[in-house]
């Protein structure tokens, strides 16, 4: 293991890029003054003049901790990569250690945070005076956050709650509610409280995020489990205080949004778009009711009845509602953005962005009048996240942007360890920004995008497949070898080896194409990704055979079955074959609306949806987080994957 970890950090020192990562703020490490320059120098003379191996180690340490302390984190690395740690004394051991956590989080670098992290050993620190021990355990929760492993950090935190002054205990308690909420509740049902914790105490935080997650959709219910859990710990911390977030939430109640206006196109092109989005407002809405009665008036407003939809919101604003729900129209959530202020707080359900018309997936730019009808055909398709400087505070945007599903699957290819992709999406204005968005993402990650190839919808691109994997190169090569040695020779075309990872665009009905020819051009072995835009929601496992194996993002409200679903299918079955994601979308506005000053206030905080796990960025953007699935013997199955 020592090893892996030297040979990592040379590696390390090796790929470094020029620029210095910005250091994350440690509100309990102390200050420390400035290094003297002198003494590094002089520190690294006797590393250069040192006789005895014995002394280098230590004279390492001195002056990893000097660059760190100047951020010079390469120079930093290539003092630690050269100690051996288990030849080291426990001191030195501690410090490296130490040095080794601090430079993993001012890098942010996970891989070294973790690799020290199974070097490290309590007992090192165990005679330290008390502020030391404070440091590092603050450095191994950061650590452990840096890594992903919410649970134990959350753990850890609870164990060391006891080392604490009361200012810092508090900021810990809210640290750990923090990480607790982070972890996914069938972890949550299956941990068991380490022999360093207060078993009680423990068992109290992980009753408390699994009760907030056995009942995501509702406010109401998740505010009645709070108080009924306070009820039940009524002598735990949390009880005594709850973190500021749960507190807000029971806020929330009281401040509900008493009057919402639902402002959707409910005639013209847009129609049938608009209406699947009131009816599944209106579906949670009345799910709602049955929990709990509440007094929240739907005014419903039908944006195409008039031409400005500025005049319409002014109109709508005099009638004093708490919040407004809407435009879907792009461009009237864009007439929206150069406003300088909404009198109103209003949830768009659709994004500000570069103004170009929608486009329809499977055609070339469509024509003036049919631009937003297209958009809301294929919800799915790219709608640029693009945040104007000039947006005003109060709008709140919210949609089915394919961008969050691409950097979902981006995340996933790199987690996985991949570096060569390519990108193959269909050949018409929605494809272009898709696969223009793949190649910003990925290149912002310093992953190399091999190829970025385009499709014709409407042809079996077999050589365009042929030439991507340069199985025609293979097969070129052959010839001309023949051609010169003058006879037949055995030979298997082969294709480029340089790929680790496909990542298609695509509807179904052109993967069904597609799919079957990466096996024929020998390319079967290379894992496939895509977004939700390849299924289209039908059971079809006799076509959707040719589409096995591909890895996608998708909705929870495709991959389960709920009441409101059930409903909806029921008595609306032409709308869901069109329009069924919407109807999520028109839901999860509704789980949104008293929702959206607590997740302002706690940008990290999620709210379980129908499109997916929600969250807000400092831009007011709604972003989605989906679930995996996986197409299996021709069916849509949910994927379990890291």
């Amino acid at each position: 293991m020592t090893r892996l970890i030297i040979l990592f950090l040379a590696c390390f020192v090796i790929i470094s890029c020029g620029t210095t990562p910005r250091i994350k703020p440690n509100d309990n490490q102390p200050i420390q003054e400035a290094p003297n320059s002198t003494s590094l120098s002089r520190i690294l003379e006797r590393i250069a003049e040192a006789n005895s191996s014995t002394d280098i180690p230590g004279l390492r340490i001195e002056a990893a901790m000097l660059l760190i302390e100047e951020q010079r984190y390469d120079e930093a690395n290539q003092q630690l990569a050269q100690i051996e740690f288990g030849a080291v004394s426990g001191n030195e051991q501690s410090r490296y250690i130490l040095l080794g956590l601090k430079l993993a989080i001012a890098t942010e670098n996970a891989t070294l945070a973790r690799s020290i992290l199974e070097l490290d050993n309590e007992q090192l620190f165990a005679q330290r005076p008390l502020p030391e021990r404070n440091e590092v355990n603050q450095l191994r929760i950061q650590a452990l956050e840096l890594t992903g492993q919410f649970l134990r950090a959350a753990q850890y935190q609870s164990q060391t709650a006891g080392m604490l002054d009361e200012q810092q205990y508090w900021i810990n308690h809210e640290q750990l509610w923090n990480n607790l909420r982070k972890v996914d509740i069938k972890e949550l049902e299956q941990t068991t409280a380490p022999a360093q914790i207060d078993s009680n105490e423990w068992q109290g935080w992980v009753d408390l995020a699994k009760t907030l997650k056995q009942s995501p959709y509702s406010l109401d219910q998740q505010i009645e489990s709070i108080s009924l859990w306070q009820n039940r710990w009524a002598n735990h911390p949390a009880a005594q205080k709850l973190p500021e977030e749960l507190e807000l939430l029971q806020a929330a109640e009281l401040n509900r949004p008493r009057k919402i206006v639902l402002a959707l196109p409910l005639s013209g092109p847009l129609a049938a778009a608009g209406q699947a989005v009131r009816e599944g407002f209106m579906a949670a809405y009345y799910e709602d009711l049955v929990r709990k009665s509440h007094n929240t008036e739907i005014i419903i407003h039908d944006t195409a009845q008039e031409e400005s939809f500025i005049d319409q919101y002014l109109s709508i604003s005099v009638q004093a509602p708490d919040l407004i729900i809407g435009p879907l129209k792009k461009a009237s959530v864009e007439a929206l953005a150069r406003m300088n202020a909404l009198p109103v707080p209003t949830l768009a359900l659709n994004y500000v962005g570069p103004v170009s018309p929608a486009t329809d997936p499977d055609g070339p730019p469509p024509a003036q009048n049919s631009a937003e009808t297209t958009q809301f055909n294929q919800p799915e398709q790219a709608q640029p996240t693009y945040q104007s400087p000039f947006t005003p505070l109060n709008l709140y945007q919210f949609g089915l942007a394919i961008e969050d599903e691409i950097t979902q699957t981006l995340d996933l290819i790199a987690e996985q360890g991949k570096h060569n992709i390519v990108a193959l999406c269909p050949d018409t204005t929605w494809g272009w920004r898709a696969c223009e968005e793949i190649e910003k993402n990925w290149n912002a990650r310093n992953g190399r995008l091999i190829e970025k190839t385009y499709f014709d919808p409407n042809q079996e691109n077999t050589k365009l497949i042929e030439s991507l994997f340069k199985v025609d190169e293979s097969k070129a090569r052959y010839r001309a070898l023949r051609q010169v040695i003058g006879w037949d020779l055995e030979n298997t075309a082969r294709r480029r080896a340089d790929i680790d990872a496909i990542v298609l665009i695509s509807k179904p009905q052109h993967a069904r194409r597609l799919n079957p020819l990466f096996a024929f051009f020998y390319a079967g072995d290379i894992p496939v990704y895509s977004t939700s835009s390849i299924n289209d929601g039908n059971i079809n496992p006799n076509k959707d055979s040719d589409l096995n194996g591909i890895v996608f993002t998708e909705t929870p409200w495709s991959l389960n079955n709920s009441p409101i679903k059930q409903q909806m299918h029921e008595l609306l079955p032409d709308l869901s074959n069109r329009f069924d994601r919407l109807f999520a979308l028109g839901a999860d506005a509704y789980l949104l609306a008293p929702r959206l000053t607590v997740m302002q206030r706690f940008p990290d905080s999620k709210v379980s949806g129908y499109t997916g796990q929600l969250k807000i960025t400092s831009d007011l953007i709604i972003q989605r987080s989906l679930n995996w699935a996986m197409f299996r013997n021709g069916k849509v199955q949910e994927a379990k994957l890291q």
